[in-house]
């Protein structure tokens, strides 16, 4: 393996974000043997200069490919000068502690959604105690997500979305989290689910779209989460195994994703919610939609959700349809209408078969 210095002159990104692309190129793809070390700034000429360690050139080119700036220059240097331009990076760590905590140098953010499907009995819902009950759940919850440093962005009745530095954060989070909604479940309630998915951001995407993309992204992976299990999409799988931890499929009810899988959710759910008010339409229109056959749109949500594509469609709607009544902007016939029902009379039929309750008594 050689070193090379790398000469860049920074125009359209911050250089954190430069960081940031390289180390996610470098941690999720191994098959391009190159390992990114430092870097530092010339105040002289206004450039940076990145040092790798790689098996060649190319290898490093692989890298640079990617970054969205010009005047790229690719050195290998004398193993004696790396010492002299490790000195440069003022404020960077060396070599070997730089390798081993890469994680804490990135501004990419551990994105947690949680949704708490649960539904209290009715007559729980007639006291006037109920929304002092909710709250109080919240704030053992809050003091979960603070007691491992994560940080609110999103805040529902039910659901609330989460941000962390690091990967081992996140997952104590949740399993905290899950544990302590599993533990008051009770005869207040009729019908209980914690759903838990755990993404990365991306930072190319994040300059173009903005984090509300990441977030978003991460609460459709959520609707994938199946009997209070906690998904881990497959970069946060990686970045956990950079911090020392191995995650392990069905473990404490911990399903990781590959990234076939991430990429069919996020192309399934685009496709879902551009069609989620028109009722009935046909799985042909939305495979064709997706640009796949419809076998494999089938094979796909039962390997995922073990609910054909119709359950799960209705399931969903279901999902939209309780976030819609939490929200109290609509009446019962406006939102059967917009998630698709048809009707509010078939709605009512849906909904009471799922959650044991007619919607009129929840809405009330």
């Amino acid at each position: 393996m050689a070193i090379y210095m790398v000469q860049i002159t920074i125009c359209k990104n911050s250089v954190q974000t430069i960081v940031d692309l390289i180390l996610e190129t470098t941690i999720t793809n191994k098959t391009i043997n190159c390992k990114y070390l430092t870097y530092w700034n010339d105040n002289k000429s206004k450039g940076y200069y990145f040092l790798f360690e790689a098996i060649n050139k190319d290898a490093v080119h692989t890298i640079l490919d990617l970054i969205p700036e010009v005047n790229q220059q690719v050195i290998e240097v004398n193993a004696h000068l790396t010492k002299y331009y490790l000195k440069q990076a003022k404020g960077i760590q060396d070599l070997e502690s730089k390798s081993e905590s890469h994680l804490n140098h990135l501004s990419l953010k551990v994105i947690v959604a949680f949704n708490l499907n649960y539904l209290l009995h009715q007559n729980v819902y007639e006291d006037h105690k109920t929304n002092i009950y909710i709250k109080n759940q919240f704030k053992t919850i809050k003091q979960i997500v603070k007691k491992h440093k994560g940080k609110f962005v999103v805040h529902q009745e039910k659901s609330f979305t989460c941000v962390f530095r690091t990967v081992t954060n996140a997952i104590k989070c949740a399993l905290e989290t899950r544990k302590f909604f599993l533990s008051i479940i009770d005869k207040n309630f009729s019908q209980s689910q914690i759903k838990i998915a755990i993404g990365v951001s991306n930072p190319m995407v994040e300059r173009k779209e903005g984090i509300n993309t990441s977030l978003n992204n991460v609460k459709h992976l959520c609707c994938f989460s199946n009997y209070n299990q906690l998904v881990v999409s497959s970069k946060t799988a990686v970045f956990f195994k950079n911090e020392g931890y191995v995650l392990n499929e069905n473990v404490n009810g911990i399903k990781i994703l590959s990234s076939n899988e991430e990429n069919f959710i996020l192309l399934l759910m685009k496709s879902l919610n551009s069609k989620l008010n028109i009722q009935n339409f046909s799985i042909n229109v939305l495979a064709m939609d997706m640009g796949i056959s419809k076998s494999k749109l089938y094979r796909s949500i039962v390997s995922l959700t073990n609910l054909s594509p119709q359950e799960f469609i209705k399931e969903y709607r279901l999902i939209k349809a309780l976030k819609l009544m939490e929200q109290g902007s609509k009446n019962l016939s406006e939102i059967a209408f917009e998630t698709g029902f048809g009707s509010p009379s078939y709605f009512s039929k849906c909904f009471k078969k799922r959650y044991f309750i007619s919607p009129s008594k929840l809405f009330n």
